[in-house]
């Protein structure tokens, strides 16, 4: 009688541990469980034990390929998969979008999918690791992994010279047509059309470039057209589309100006200003206008002609418009340019053309005008009203040197002046005045056409006392 109450408590024991031992396997299988005892325990469990654990943990995604937001992809690529533990194959866990014909191989911890027919051409293709994805224990994924590749672009030509949409053409100039890729020289050759014909015209390979030369004759328009159909050299795939391209041979290169003395412009603030554009053989300029900080504006006071041509203001313009010269061949050409009324501030111009010849201006919409005098460390300012020329009382003014640097500060008197020292400064000397609701600025730098060389009976010297 005692042993058999001593057996049934011990088979209710057993059999809750067959249900806690049952509960813990659906929980190694379905869930992360081991996730958080996992992390707790990598930075002190031995690499050996972790390599010897790691075909028990559910399954991750190690590496893959394509890569990550790879572009070009080749159309015939495959898709590799690697991940932590030996898989349980399975197709259906893995969804690829758009959807492809192929075949998944499985083999240990890694999948790679072969497609059966080529990649559809410029598509975003996205591949999606459910967490249906098993390892050979069957456990499921831990979470789910996406990651998406762009496959390749149909040759094409990407860019010319001179430009597409660009009217005119230097005669002297040569003719480039850029692809996207290598071609198939002879399905170009054979295709491309040039009309009037090119005297003396030969073709130059260069990479993806095709060099066009030969002699043009001046005031010709020329169209060069090239059909569909030309192919790569690495897939042989075709261009899908014609490309046809046109512009006049000038005798002069062409030319666009900002006209104005030096690249800094002073202007006054909420009135409307008309600058005077000056172009030759140029079809259109694109005008855009962007709001500069200071910090910006004293950064661009030491660049050089290399960090000028370079240049990209931040942001997007807070205006942008177009002027259209007369089509006069090989014609100089001056223009308005009209600014509507600005807020005090200083701003950056631009003026491009699609012939390639761009100019630039910095300009300060100011209410105060500045005249600088100085020496090594003493400096004389005034400021007045450029409405009615009266003294400006309280400017703030900030100096820098050549690098940028604050090398003094001060502030304008009743009569709208300021004298005092600085520290020894024998480059540039660039300044800044601030008051309410407007900025000023001024540099000993801005004296281009009013140089005292250029006036009889003024003595001058080059370098300050």
């Amino acid at each position: 009688m005692s042993s058999t109450k001593t057996v049934r408590p011990l088979i209710l024991i057993a059999l809750a541990a067959l249900l806690l031992l049952g509960v813990c396997g659906v929980l190694f299988q379905f869930t992360e469980l081991d996730a958080p005892v996992t992390s707790a325990l990598r930075g002190i469990v031995p690499q050996g034990a972790k390599d010897v654990l790691r075909p028990l943990r559910a399954p991750q995604v190690l590496t893959f390929g394509p890569a990550f937001n790879a572009r070009d992809v080749a159309p015939t690529a495959p898709i590799t998969i690697t991940f932590l533990t030996p898989m349980t194959p399975n197709d259906a866990a893995i969804k690829i979008s758009p959807p492809l014909r192929g075949t998944w191989n499985w083999s240990g911890n890694s999948a790679t999918f072969t497609p059966a027919e080529s990649w559809p051409l410029s598509t975003t293709v996205t591949v999606t690791v459910t967490r249906d994805a098993r390892s050979w224990l069957q456990r499921r994924a831990e979470k789910e992994f996406t990651w998406s590749f762009t496959t390749l672009a149909p040759p094409m030509v990407v860019s010319t010279e001179p430009r597409q949409g660009a009217r005119f053409a230097y005669l002297r100039d040569r003719l480039v047509i850029t692809f996207n890729r290598e071609m198939d020289q002879a399905s170009v050759e054979q295709r491309l059309k040039v009309r009037p014909e090119i005297a003396n015209m030969k073709l130059l390979w260069q990479g993806k470039q095709l060099i066009i030369g030969g002699n043009l004759r001046p005031s010709e328009t020329y169209e060069i057209f090239l059909p569909s159909g030309a192919k790569d050299a690495q897939y042989g795939l075709t261009m899908p589309n014609d490309f046809s391209w046109s512009f006049t041979t000038t005798q002069q290169y062409p030319y666009l100006a900002i006209i104005n003395i030096g690249r800094y412009g002073v202007t006054a603030a909420e009135k409307p200003t008309t600058l005077k554009l000056q172009s030759v053989n140029v079809s259109r300029v694109d005008v855009a206008l962007y709001k500069f900080d200071t910090e910006t504006y004293i950064k661009t006071l030491g660049f050089s002609y290399e960090g000028w041509r370079n240049f990209k203001p931040k942001g997007d313009p807070i205006k942008t418009w177009n002027i259209t010269p007369p089509a006069k061949i090989d014609q100089y050409v001056t223009q308005d340019l009209q600014l509507d009324a600005l807020p005090a501030g200083i701003y950056f111009l631009t003026a491009k053309s699609p012939e390639g010849v761009n100019d630039t201006q910095v300009l300060v919409a100011t209410k105060t005008a500045l005249t600088l005098k100085r020496t090594t460390d003493q400096v004389l300012v005034w400021a007045t009203n450029i409405a009615d020329g009266s003294p400006v009382n309280k400017l703030l003014l900030t100096f820098y040197n050549a690098k940028g640097e604050t090398v003094g500060t001060g502030a304008t008197g009743t009569d709208g002046l300021f004298e005092g020292t600085i520290k020894e400064t024998k480059g540039a000397l660039h300044v800044i005045g601030i008051r309410e609701n407007d900025i000023a600025a001024v540099s000993d730098e801005w004296y281009s056409g009013i140089e005292p060389w250029r006036f009889e009976g003024v003595q001058y010297q080059w370098e300050p006392i």
